[in-house]
């Protein structure tokens, strides 16, 4: 071998069947990549320790088409993602990610498949469904913490877990069907703790943790995922009152995931079909996508609160489009219905939906309803670490301020006082 066209034409040809740019190369190999370009550019001679490092990287790495690994090849950039959580000093960078505007492009179900390549296998274990099983049963158990105790409590042990159990389990070999759903299993988590940190208004490590869910669905060929990671991106941006992109990214999962779904995941997407498009301005949409999810959720089989979406849910979804559509009364008891039905130990969506409620009661001109709303926030505070409540406290505190002459303002204000953590007043 020498750097000869022929020589670089067949080492750049086997690298892109590979999914490896010369950057990336070059990193596996542990060789400066301004040595490797000029071996393969024909300026300078490779040495016999490149020519075994490259046949050993060839050996090592499949092609993308190869069927025992077709998967992402975005497990490294998954394990920096999460270093980047684990590391406060870190974490800021990554946050700062997404964009204010609403003009970021939506991600299709095509537009990941040049993210489609091998990872290596082999280098940790073999992989079986019973490993599978247990990463759904522990992502259920960290879903429930969340509902809990909120998101900034919830998302660390979620990040020990993505290092410490999932990447080693993507890093492992085993039979295509088991990789197949690891890779679908290992999405989800990285749904939920993209949810997390919208939890906790970490937006731009929110993205990045939704993108990684993608990319996995993707790969696992899990529509259905894909769909679903589409769907709760709408709600941050929902959240964000970036309504125009929230509608694109609702409108995305409808497309990609719709068609197949089951009655239950059908009201799911279209639930939040309704409220983009409610935010949107679009209230005939809002209305027609609601109903829609309304039939679809009265046709599922089980409908209790601790479901993944069920009545509460979509008694929220309600109150969003009758928000929108300047129905403040509306709105109230919709919200009202939606907390009615929450399991008591649910305190960090149960406090969501009180903030949303006390803002319409406030917006409404109802300020005693509002405070007596906001009483049963500080009652749950204490149990709740979320940075969405945080945002939400301090908006009470503002939007009081100005009313201390009514005694249920001046005894919330002075509960508030005597009971939340000094960072609220200084």
């Amino acid at each position: 071998m020498d750097g000869s066209g022929d020589f670089k034409r067949a080492v750049t040809q086997a690298l892109s069947d590979r999914g490896l740019s010369m950057r990336k190369a070059a990193k596996l190999m542990r060789y400066d990549q301004a040595y490797l370009s000029r071996v393969l550019n024909g300026t300078q001679c490779a040495s016999k320790e490149l020519l075994a490092a490259l046949d050993k990287l060839l050996a090592t790495v499949p092609p993308v088409n190869d069927s025992r690994h077709e998967c992402a090849d975005i497990v490294e950039e998954l394990a920096d993602l999460i270093g980047s959580d684990m590391d406060p000093s870190r974490r800021s960078i990554v946050n700062a990610g997404l964009a204010s505007s609403a003009s970021l492009s939506v991600p299709r179900w095509d537009d990941t498949t040049a993210r489609v390549t091998a990872v290596r296998g082999g280098q940790a274990q073999r992989v079986g469904m019973s490993d599978v099983e247990a990463v759904h049963k522990l992502t259920e158990q960290f879903w429930d913490l969340e509902a809990r105790v909120g998101g900034r409590r919830a998302r660390p042990p979620v990040a020990t877990f993505l290092q410490d159990t999932v990447i080693p389990y993507l890093r492992a070999d085993g039979p295509e069907a088991v990789r197949s759903a690891m890779l679908s299993a290992a999405a989800q988590v990285c749904h939920m703790a993209g949810w997390m940190a919208v939890d906790d208004e970490l937006h731009g490590l929110a993205d990045q943790y939704y993108k990684k869910s993608l990319e996995l669905a993707k790969a696992a060929g899990d529509t259905q995922w894909y769909g679903t990671t589409l769907r709760t991106m709408g709600v941050q941006a929902l959240k964000l009152n970036q309504h125009q992109r929230s509608v694109q990214l609702a409108d995305a999962a409808a497309d990609v995931s719709l068609r197949s779904a089951a009655p239950r995941k059908r009201a799911f997407i279209l639930g939040c079909c309704a409220a983009s498009a409610a935010g949107f301005g679009d209230r005939r949409k809002a209305l027609d996508s609601f109903n829609v999810a309304d039939r679809s959720l009265e046709q599922s089989e089980v409908d209790d609160a601790s479901s993944g979406y069920g009545r509460p849910a979509q008694l929220q979804v309600l109150g969003y489009v009758q928000y929108y559509s300047g129905d403040l009364s509306g709105a109230i008891e919709s919200l009202r219905g939606s907390n009615a039905l929450r399991p008591p130990e649910r305190r960090r969506g149960r406090t969501e939906i009180n903030l949303l409620l006390a803002d319409r009661q406030f917006k409404a001109g109802r300020l005693d309803e509002a405070c007596a709303t906001w009483q049963e926030v500080l009652t749950d505070y204490p149990y709740v670490r979320s940075g969405s409540t945080d945002k939400g406290v301090a908006t009470m505190l503002k939007s009081i301020e100005p009313h201390l002459g009514n005694e249920s303002a001046r005894d919330l204000h002075e509960r508030a006082r005597a009971e939340l953590p000094s960072s609220f007043w200084t």
